[in-house]
């Protein structure tokens, strides 16, 4: 993948003008009596700067389901709470959600005379549109002791590792296909790279003005904008620099 980028070129014999030719190139860099093409002892080289940039929408979910019931007795709302359970997490399992994508916190607690049971689960989706379908059914088919909250769009870690490094590599492809266009206008070709150096390095969330930060009004479509993972890598890159090659043609 290339991408624009910045670049600056430096080489160490200066030249009064760009060579128009090949014929006129050799007699800029290659000693009088020298024949042919080999290179020279004055060691040349480019450098080059290039931004790679990854954008990365987010590639996980998670759904948040609270139930809560306050009864007189403990057994009735153990057993209340218990039925709206089971049927959310099978309901989880029947959308492909395995058991160690999903965490049940318990929390029982005495109001005067009467007992509050609180439930919490917490399912982590990587189909984001199953998600928005669970939740939908979940508000279709239960009651108003549970509560679907608003799904969260984040990164897996490996995600962010992987990106993390597309964009060194993208910079540094970048830098390399800069330094071979501008050594072949001048009859040159690159080497081996002789230095690497990152000059900075961004990371941030969100697309368009970053002053627009979520709201709970957010639409889904805005919510994933929110949610997206920018990383941006500067390097710059030295080059050798080799004179091109001649082939003989085949007679």
């Amino acid at each position: 993948m290339y991408q624009p980028s910045k670049a600056y070129a430096s080489f160490s014999d200066h030249a009064k003008c760009i060579p128009t030719n090949r014929e006129e190139y050799d007699k800029l860099v290659l000693p009088t009596s020298q024949k042919s093409l080999k290179p020279t002892t004055t060691s040349r080289e480019i450098q080059v700067t290039a931004i790679g940039e990854i954008v990365q929408p987010p590639d996980r979910c998670r759904l948040v389901v609270q139930v809560s019931s306050v009864k007189d007795n403990v057994q009735d709302v153990k057993n209340s709470i218990t039925r709206r359970t089971e049927y959310i997490i099978q309901t989880l399992r029947n959308h492909g959600i395995k058991d160690n994508e999903i965490e049940v916190h318990k929390n029982l607690r005495r109001l005067d005379s009467a007992f509050q049971f609180d439930v919490e689960i917490q399912a982590v989706f990587s189909d984001l549109n199953k998600s928005q379908s669970v939740a939908n059914l979940l508000v279709e088919k239960l009651d108003d002791t549970v509560t679907v909250c608003p799904i969260q769009y984040f990164h897996a870690a490996s995600t962010l590792a992987n990106i993390r490094q597309q964009a060194s590599m993208l910079a540094i492809s970048n830098c390399k296909q800069k330094a071979q266009d501008m050594a072949r206008f001048v009859y040159l070709t690159i080497g081996k790279p002789l230095r690497i150096s990152e000059d900075e390095w961004k990371e941030w969330e969100g697309v368009g003005d970053p002053s627009e930060g979520p709201t709970s009004t957010d639409s889904i479509h805005q919510k994933l904008q929110h949610a997206t993972y920018n990383v941006s890598c500067k390097v710059s890159v030295s080059f050798e620099l080799k004179p091109k090659v001649k082939t003989k043609s085949a007679k």
